[in-house]
């Protein structure tokens, strides 16, 4: 896992170098998702964040929702659950605007494992019958 956060620190200086926001901001959602890999949850919130300004500034909305799911699960395992289900749920409302049912199907997934987090069994599973009915939709 250090070479991957080596790799990946490389790979945002290259597009620093040449100006790329957007590579920039991949680079630092994949260095937060191993920071995430790692148990380094804290660590990973500043890469989310940075990332999250990008995208919003460049429109890139699937990219916008996924980095905000991301930070959501890095807040859960953090204990702050409302705010990862702030953030999980406009990740949901992100993909949903664009029509994904990938993202927002594990988006439901990890909303379920927040109200696990509550104690709240059938929040959870009625949040795992929706990860389960996004999936199986039609695309549009």
């Amino acid at each position: 896992m250090q070479k991957a956060l080596e790799l990946s620190d490389e790979a945002s200086a290259l597009a620093e170098d040449i100006g790329d926001q957007f590579s920039m901001a991949m680079t630092t959602v994949q260095r937060s998702r191993i920071l995430e890999d790692l148990g380094r949850y804290e660590e990973s919130v500043p890469g989310f964040d940075f990332a999250i300004a990008v995208f919003e500034d460049l429109g890139a909305k699937w990219e916008l929702g996924d980095a905000i799911a991301e930070r959501g699960i890095a807040k859960r395992e953090l204990g702050r659950l409302d705010e990862a289900e702030a953030d999980l749920r406009k990740a949901i409302r992100i993909s949903e605007e664009l029509g994904e049912r990938q993202l927002a199907s594990w988006t439901w997934r990890a909303l379920a494992r927040v109200s696990e987090r509550r104690g709240d069994k059938a929040e959870a599973e009625q949040r795992l019958r929706r990860s389960r009915e996004t999936e199986a939709q039609r695309p549009r």
